[in-house]
């Protein structure tokens, strides 16, 4: 590669500068450096995208933009880095560049392997070694190879990432390429380790390491060092594996690599942990919060949450374990509803720049069957927004019912403590009285006005204890009846209780502007999904009182005929546009801002009245509210 190397850089300055000759040097010297100079890569990828757009030269466009659709990624914009190497992608098809095609195929593996989706990622990448394979490409075959081994390694496929390997590292040896050597040792090593061939997967790491640091490639011999200590951890033998995260750590802060160092300091806590040494646990991971809160790794930051709080749980310093638990939770939350908005997306991203592609190769070729199968891709997306929406779902009343649970199990002492010290403490001011009176004083406490005051303030105190306690007793039972707790999933089912109860937990997310108007009617209980009704009471409502920005009403009225139960749930909002009623019920994404989310709320409630073989429908009038009406069927 060094060759190779010196080879670009030479023939680069002997090129008359802005030239066509000059920008194929600067593309094909931006790929080469990818792996080695991410940094050199990145300038020489903008120089030649900057060039390529002032010459009208589509080969030199081309690859430049498959060179900036890499650095793009590298830099986490999704959207530009698919957009790029789909150009780069149609242009290299439309005329005959395999090469091209093939690494650019293979970034775009890379792409998809980051939003989750393995399949996609593998169907691309191994388009991209058609592409590369049997056309003089070594290098380049090689490691699609060793990205190909990964995939496979990801999803677990053990034997297919072993073949990739070691085909990959063949030709790497045939070309000479020490690095390429190490990656590919460090791959089979993992793939050793999850076969549990302890000892293969060790010799590999250690032939990995040795490969890393004779190129004086300290970036990744620090990889190799930390998975070495994973290996030994795993296995038992503390002491080896706190010698190579320590070098490894001291390696990755001689290079300046904040993400490497705060997965190292994790990995030492948690050793620390393990062997019960929890100062020198807290301190590693102190250290790991702060340098991922600076770089803003929010994985690795609730990470280091969760540690820290199980440490000081051990300890019994249930104050900071509380801490940061609650830390810990605040950032799942966040970074798991960031990666599924992330990811969903990218995976807009990838369909309008694919649709895109595809249109433009329609109307090239002006192909019918191709139009179909566009519109077939949409329509598989839409799919995919549907599940995307169910488990979202899915998750949420999950967590519910897990969080519901353990308040309960928590609540439930503490509240009848004070049922049973508030009914002590009336009883005995009651016998004190009574003894009192008994002793022909009852007439001198009636007479003490401080006396009778002390006893007031201690019974009224008593009954506000017992009515907060019995308040506490009602919240808990109501979030126990909505995430339908230790019931049956089907089941007999009051409306009119379901609206309440839901109303009692969403109190908290009415302005003081909202009036809340209840017009029940006599509704017999019907069978159904309690669970599903309290989310779509839950979605409507919320819907409603999003709608009043200043003062309004939200009025819920229940009846029933023969054949069905119907409720009315209508606001004094802002209404809803005609243009915008006929898509509803769809899952569709809104933009808040920077922030693009998905719309899933009223979709989920069209699948819960679907489920029950009900209708549900909406009239609005802009600035005149909206009026949301479900017909639930009863039985016969």
């Amino acid at each position: 590669m060094s060759d190779l190397l010196s080879q670009l850089r030479s023939a680069l300055a002997a090129a008359k500068p802005g030239s066509p000759e000059y920008l194929d040097i600067i593309n094909e010297l931006a790929y080469e450096t990818r792996i080695e100079g991410p940094e050199e890569a990145l300038a020489l990828a903008q120089e030649g995208y900057e060039l390529a757009q002032k010459l009208d030269y589509p080969r030199g466009l081309a690859f430049a933009k498959r060179n900036m659709g890499l650095v793009h990624f590298f830099q986490n914009d999704y959207e530009k880095s698919v957009s790029m190497l789909n150009e780069a992608r149609v242009w290299f098809g439309e005329n005959d560049e395999p090469a091209g095609l093939g690494t650019t195929y293979a970034f775009l593996g890379m792409a998809y392997w980051s939003f989750g989706d393995f399949q996609q990622g593998i169907e691309y990448m191994l388009q991209a070694l058609s592409g590369v394979r049997g056309v003089g490409r070594p290098r380049e075959e090689a490691w699609v190879l060793t990205g190909l081994g990964n995939f496979y390694f990801d999803i677990k496929d053990y034997e297919q990432a072993q073949k990739c390997y070691l085909e990959a590292i063949e030709l790497f040896k045939q070309i000479d390429l020490p690095l390429g050597i190490g990656r590919v040792k460090n791959g089979l090593g993992n793939v050793e380790l999850g076969l549990g061939n302890i000892e293969a997967a060790c010799r590999l790491q250690h032939e990995s390491l040795k490969v890393f640091r004779g190129l004086e490639n300290e970036h990744a011999a620090s990889k190799a060092l930390n998975d070495l200590g994973n290996i030994h951890r795993e296995t038992g033998r503390l002491g080896a594996a706190l010698d190579f995260y320590s070098e490894s750590l001291e390696m990755r802060r001689r290079v300046d690599y904040p993400p490497g160092q705060a997965t190292t300091l994790l990995e030492l806590g948690q050793l620390f942990q393990m062997q019960e040494k929890y100062d020198k646990a807290i301190r590693h991971l102190d250290e790991a919060l702060e340098v991922s809160t600076r770089i803003f790794a929010k994985p690795k930051m609730f990470r280091a949450h969760k540690s820290l709080s199980e440490i000081y749980k051990a300890r019994g310093d249930f104050e900071k374990a509380l801490e940061h638990y609650e830390k810990f939770h605040e950032l799942d939350e966040e970074v798991y509803h960031q990666d599924v908005d992330s990811r969903i997306r990218n995976m807009q991203a990838v369909y309008a720049a694919e649709s895109t592609a595809k249109e433009a190769e329609i109307y090239r070729l002006k192909n019918v069957e191709l139009k179909e199968k566009n519109d077939h891709l949409e329509k598989t997306l839409q799919q995919l927004n549907a599940a995307q929406a169910q488990i979202l779902q899915t998750g949420k009343m999950a967590a519910l019912g897990n969080l519901v649970a353990g308040l309960a199990h928590e609540m439930n002492n503490p509240v009848g403590i004070l049922n049973s010290a508030a009914d002590v403490t009336d009883r005995g001011v009651g016998r004190i009285l009574e003894l009192l009176s008994q002793n022909g004083l009852s007439v001198e406490v009636e007479e003490n006005r401080a006396l009778k005051k002390a006893v007031d303030i201690v019974q009224l105190n008593t009954r506000t204890v017992t009515q907060t306690a019995e308040r506490i007793s009602r919240i808990v039972d109501s979030l126990k009846s909505f995430s339908h707790l230790d019931q049956a999933e089907f089941q007999l089912t009051s409306i009119n209780d379901r609206i309440d109860n839901t109303l009692t937990l969403i109190r908290h997310r009415l302005h003081s502007g909202i009036t809340i108007i209840k017009n029940y009617g006599q509704i017999p209980q019907l069978m159904a999904y309690p669970n599903d009704l309290n989310q779509m009471f839950m979605n409507l409502l919320l819907n409603a009182a999003e709608a009043i920005e200043d003062d309004g009403t939200i009025t819920i009225s229940t009846r029933s005929d023969k054949s069905a139960a119907r409720i009315e749930i209508s606001d004094t909002g802002k209404g809803i546009p005609e243009a915008l009623q006929k898509e509803l019920f769809e899952p569709g994404f809104t933009e808040d801002g920077d922030r693009i989310r998905m719309r899933t709320g009223l979709y989920s409630s069209y699948n819960i009245v679907e489920k029950h073989q009900g209708q549900i429908s909406v009239k609005s009038q802009p600035g005149k509210g909206a009026t949301f009406t479900i017909r639930l069927p009863l039985e016969d």
